[in-house]
């Protein structure tokens, strides 16, 4: 049933015409709720933010912030921001911003993908002023635009002196803390016609300082385009003994700077302008635009000055950037029964591009990190892209693998130009679920193209000082061995993709501790499992691992299907692929026969290898691949099953003492979610043993108020031979949040195990949660988690937005790629339908933009009807059905329609 939005202080304007919804919302009085933020960014490169009180922090990168960083704790105390003034001959000037506590009533706040308004009303004086902000999509430009629209809605004339500021930080971030006031000394300033421009001479590095090419500029146009009658180029004129809400030369309605420009103040710059006297008479309006950018090319910011000189630009440029983040980022969108749901999902679809393009950083809870993205934000992120434009995929695919390393382990930070890193801090070290992201995503990029012959690309293995899967480091390599492994030959080694794969799944399959489940390392998806790297082992991955073996081996068969006999795989791999006929078996129930057999390996691969490559069955690999999955399914089976007296569910983890993890522990239930999750994905957890885990989820792991699942249990005291985050606050962060990402894989497992309304349970409750904004105090987003007090946290930059879109096309609505084909496999419920009995998805499949409308016109259930019949321009597409659900239409059913335009097909259900 639909969402009540009568709660909140912000709500969607939906629209009831059929068509996908823009996300559009409103919200008043949105100021009083600290520490909101809204993202605005291009892919010419600005990086920005806002807050209801315009506060914000432009940057093109973390040693380029045009504004001052901010975190989420300063939004509560700092006054820098950006703002409007109108100073009128008597009384207190007009602050669009409004950081007086009684300006929040008049706040009036409206906001879509890509752009953010403000507006503010003044009774008394009849004027209400807006200020649209957004980064233009139509230009490759790093800028960021404010435009300001005053409208005099009383019944006399009104005239006001219009004043507007940007603050210029014009630096790296880390001289917040570090030489803030050397760094000053170093900023030359240069008077433009429309603004001011600031190039320090050089960026400050005890290190070793570099001369400086980056300017940043602030560019002000008054009414059809005209120039400010002033600027104010250091901060201390402009704000006087004032500060950035009050500052002295609007209050004193000063003309012009008291002192004479210097291009060498040796104080913090500001953008600051006072235009020229405006009169409004009754309904008309005059337009301001402000302009921030950051650029090495001085010729590029005069194409600014000239092309924002002209007023209707930049309502067209408004106009291009709002059908930009609809028309060409989002990948999906629904029409159903919940149109605040539809809303949502309008924004969490686009969120995985918000991730590529900040990265895991420059918004204000994203205090870490220079920009770069993780080795699973990588894969994952690629989810939503699989669904809209599966091509441009497959190159971001190739690239990506070049980051594995020969020993199984990988670089684990990708910067913004593609290059590999081994790690954010310098410290070395291996996640131990990284090697299952590329073989999941990779695998579900082939079911959705039938691109078979991707897993046979060849790509090069990532080479640095790290071996042993980072335990140890090569003394001999240099940086003029380059980053790609070598063969002793001296020439670069290249595998397939399906070489690759494997690598990352028998290394970590041998790599066990003493119960037999693959060691944690330096941790797995949860970052805070961080102290347990000698003996802590993680089943839930281990799991997932046994999973993707089977995948795996699954695309072997087709290969043999489509003729393929053998394929070439390094000679030294032959090591672990130990039920190849004639190799060497290990004990696969011995865990020290297993480590000796991953010594060996990683020996043999320490610093460079033979390039001997061995043809290989695929029929023997594929039965290799199985005995291994066959192995840890049944060690999971066997020992890691445990029973809280009612009910039962499996154990996730082992601690760096080799105790188990969960269980009844000094009285106290200790669970996880993710000990849970992979074995029912994996197919691991037998039928029943899925329904044991959902009721034992439902008794110990769900908030009884919100419906949310947290990730543990409270253990009640701090771990320290499991992980840091046991430390944090209960309820915060990896301690027992309703973290977004385990919980939406969670239902999307309960989907694979076809219980769609335990699925719908889990995922309903992370949009009621975000959607109670009195509560969550965000923005329209699918936050990283929400905390004890069910607040959202870290918005927009989540992996667990790709998964949410890929769990409600893929299995809520059933629409998805197998082996090429087209599966449409619909577990929706009654209460997905709705009043209206159907359901429409937009989405991309075998080249051709579709509108699939889902009919249930019996209102029957989830698990208790069919597909009746599919059409399409009024023609039946024949099917076939699948034993497990659903039918499955022919990749070239779809492929011989047309590929201009969008095609309506229809989907029939019935019992």
């Amino acid at each position: 049933m639909p969402t009540d939005p009568s709660h909140g202080w912000w709500r969607f304007q939906n629209k009831t015409d059929g068509r996908p919804a823009d996300g559009t919302f409103v919200a008043q009085g949105a100021g009083h709720v600290g520490r909101l933020y809204f993202p605005l960014a291009n892919e010419g490169g600005m990086l920005s933010w806002t807050s209801p009180l315009l506060q914000g922090s432009p940057a093109i990168g973390h040693h380029h912030y045009l504004s001052p960083p901010l975190t989420a704790e300063d939004l509560a105390h700092s006054l820098v921001h950006r703002d409007f003034w109108m100073v009128f001959s008597s009384g207190e000037p007009f602050s669009l911003a409004g950081f007086d506590p009684r300006a929040l009533a008049s706040r009036r706040i409206t906001g879509g993908p890509g752009w953010f308004s403000l507006t503010r009303r003044s009774p008394a004086r009849g004027l209400e002023a807006t200020a649209v902000l957004w980064c233009p999509s139509d230009l490759a430009e790093p800028v960021e635009l404010m435009r300001v629209t005053v409208t005099n809605t009383g019944a006399s004339p009104v005239r006001f002196m219009p004043y507007a500021a940007v603050p210029l930080y014009a630096r790296s971030a880390d001289n917040v803390r570090d030489h803030r006031h050397v760094t000053v000394l170093l900023h030359r300033l240069e008077l433009l016609k429309h603004g001011l421009q600031v190039k320090p001479t050089m960026s400050f590095d005890e290190r070793g300082h570099r001369l400086n090419a980056m300017r940043y500029a602030v560019l002000g146009f008054g009414p059809q385009g005209a120039p400010p009658a002033a600027v104010w180029s250091v901060e201390e004129d402009f704000l006087g003994s004032g500060t950035f809400a009050a500052p002295d030369a609007v209050w004193k309605r000063e003309t012009t700077p008291h002192r004479p420009f210097r291009s060498d103040p040796g104080l913090e710059a500001i953008g600051a302008f006072r235009f020229k006297p405006c009169s409004l008479a009754p309904g008309r309006s005059a337009d301001f635009l402000i302009v921030s950018g950051a650029t090495e090319q001085n010729q590029r910011i005069r194409r600014w000055a000239r092309i924002f000189s002209r007023p209707e630009l930049a309502g067209r440029s408004l106009e291009k950037t709002k059908r930009y983040w609809l028309a060409d980022v989002r990948p999906v969108a629904f029409v159903s029964d919940d149109r605040n749901l539809d809303s949502w999902l309008t924004w969490v679809s686009i969120q995985p591009m918000l991730r590529r393009l900040y990265g895991n950083s420059y918004l204000p809870q994203f205090d870490y990190g220079r920009g770069g993205r993780g080795w699973r934000d990588l894969w994952q992120d690629c989810l939503a892209l699989l669904l809209s434009d599966p091509a441009s995929v497959r190159g971001i695919l190739l690239h990506n693998f070049g980051g594995i390393r020969i020993d199984g382990s990988n670089a684990t930070i990708i910067g913004k130009d593609g290059s590999f890193i081994a790690d954010r801090n310098s410290i070395p070290r291996t996640w131990m679920d990284h090697g299952a992201w590329p073989a999941l995503t990779t695998l579900l990029y082939v079911d959705q193209t039938g691109d078979t012959r991707f897993l046979l690309e060849e790509r090069e293995y990532f080479r640095d000082p790290q071996i042993f899967r980072c335990r140890e480091q090569d003394a001999k390599w240099t940086p003029a061995y380059g980053n790609a492994l070598r063969m002793r030959s001296g020439r670069v080694y290249r595998g397939t993709l399906l070489e690759h794969m494997i690598v990352q799944h028998v290394t970590a399959f041998f790599n066990v501790g003493e119960h037999n489940q693959c060691l944690l390392e330096g941790a797995d998806w949860n970052d805070g499992l961080d102290m347990a790297a000698q003996r802590g082992e993680s089943v839930a991955f281990s799991a997932f691992y046994a999973w993707n073996f089977r995948r795996l081996a699954h695309w072997l068969d087709r290969l043999r299907e489509e003729g393929m006999d053998s394929i070439l795989l390094a000679e030294e791999l032959l090591i672990l692929l130990d039920r190849l006929p004639g190799a060497r078996r290990i004990a696969y129930r011995s865990p020290s026969a297993k480590r000796a057999a991953l010594r060996r390996y990683l020996e043999e691969v320490a610093r460079d290898i033979s390039g001997k490559q061995h043809l290989v069955k695929l029929d023997a690999l594929a039965k290799d691949l199985r005995a291994k999955a066959d192995a840890i399914t049944g060690e999971i089976r066997r020992h890691e099953w445990l029973t809280d007296g009612k009910r039962g569910f499996f154990n996730g983890y082992y601690d760096n003492r080799g105790r188990r993890v969960e269980g009844m522990r000094a009285g106290r239930m200790r669970m996880t979610l993710t000990g849970q999750v992979f074995p029912i994905m994996s197919g691991i957890a037998t039928e029943p043993q899925v329904d044991a885990v959902v009721r034992c989820v439902n008794a110990h792991l769900r908030d009884s108020g919100t419906g949310g699942i947290r990730l543990n249990t409270d253990f009640g005291s701090i771990q320290p031979d499991l992980g840091r985050a046991f430390s944090f606050a209960y309820g915060e962060k990896e301690n027992g949040a309703v973290f977004s990402h385990m919980a939406v894989m969670y239902a999307y497992a309960l989907y694979l195990r076809r219980r769609p309304h335990d699925g719908r349970r889990v995922w309903q409750a992370l949009y009621r949660m975000a959607n109670d904004s009195s509560v969550a105090g965000i923005f329209p987003c699918l936050p990283e988690y929400f905390n004890a007090d069910n607040r959202g946290m870290y918005s927009y930059l989540t992996g667990s937005a790709s998964w949410l879109i890929y769990l409600v096309l893929t299995q809520v609505c059933g629409l998805r790629g197998e082996k090429g084909n087209w599966v449409v496999d619909p577990q929706l419920t009654r209460d997905d339908f709705g009043k209206q009995k159907s359901l429409t998805a937009h989405f991309q499949f075998a080249g051709r933009s579709l509108e699939v409308r889902i009919e249930n016109p019996s209102n029957v259930d989830a698990g208790r009807y069919r597909v009746k019949a599919i059409r399409s321009r009024g023609h039946a597409l024949a099917f076939t059905e699948r034993p497990e659900g659903g039918v499955t239409v022919a990749r070239s059913a779809l492929s011989a329609l047309p590929k201009a335009g969008t095609h309506l097909i229809t989907v029939a259900l019935g019992v």
